[in-house]
């Protein structure tokens, strides 16, 4: 119950659970490095090489750059700062984290037959908070959005903006510190899903950020996320920035005895 990549050099057992690459597999075998000193859960990691290869594709194909620039509102820029490239029916947006390529989230253009996004495979989906180099910068406002489309969006347009790759129910307490004194603005999608996830979050970062707010977009009937707002209903940086303005900052929900 084994299996092997003989391209990417990654492996994973099924009866053991444990995976790893080509030289982790041979310390194993043959012995090479003294077997306790082998994490059994090794980060498994993906080829710059693989991630490059699928860019080169995606700039080579103008119809699927046109769906990402016209349809998806992300920039030439932004294309090539967070290398995307494209596979058969899917959009794919690597996944860095401590200069490492760990993923790669791949999005249906629609009309996928397995699943709306998938992860690179097995062992690759680690629920993680991307781009965190949007983080980084010396600017205190954070927008934080649900999925990394949106997010590429309102990167596109100029904001410092971050999504968690599990979708809007999910996020880990070790995540929090990163949002220490920022300006934080949740944008997620005017669902009950999305609504539901953006108050849990608020609520766990509320002493913890300068100032949280929660800004329900209005979308018109049949859109409910920040790519349509931008996208479909043509609002601008400025009409995104008017609206945050406009939003109370949370307050902390008042503790019963």
């Amino acid at each position: 119950s084994l299996s092997v990549n003989l391209r990417t050099g990654l492996w994973h057992c099924f009866t053991c659970g444990v995976g790893g690459n080509y030289t982790q597999m041979r310390q194993r075998i043959v012995g090479d490095t003294p077997r306790e000193k082998i994490p059994d859960n090794p980060q498994l990691t993906i080829l710059d090489s693989d991630i490059e290869e699928s860019h080169q594709k995606l700039l080579k194909d103008p119809i699927t750059l046109k769906y990402l620039t016209d349809k998806r509102g992300i920039s030439p820029e932004v294309i090539e700062k967070f290398r995307l490239g494209c596979e058969p029916e899917r959009i794919c947006i690597p996944i860095m984290e401590n200069g490492l390529y760990v993923n790669i989230r791949r999005h249906s253009t629609g009309n996928a037959k397995f699943g709306k996004t998938i992860s690179f495979g097995r062992g690759y989906g680690t629920v993680r908070i991307w781009p965190k180099t949007n983080l980084r910068g010396t600017e205190s406002e954070v927008w934080l959005c649900e999925g990394e489309l949106d997010a590429l969006v309102l990167t596109s347009i100029g904001l410092n903006a971050v999504t968690t790759t599990g979708g809007c129910a999910s996020w880990k307490e070790e995540w929090d510190e990163l949002f220490v004194g920022k300006k934080l603005n949740i944008v997620y999608d005017n669902d009950q899903p999305g609504q539901g996830g953006a108050r849990i979050i608020a609520d766990r970062l509320l002493k913890i950020a300068a100032v949280v707010k929660n800004i329900v977009l209005p979308t018109e009937k049949g859109h409910k996320d920040i790519t349509d707002y931008i996208v479909d209903e043509k609002h601008s940086r400025e009409d995104l920035l008017r609206l945050a303005h406009e939003v109370q900052a949370l307050q902390p929900l008042n503790k019963i005895d």
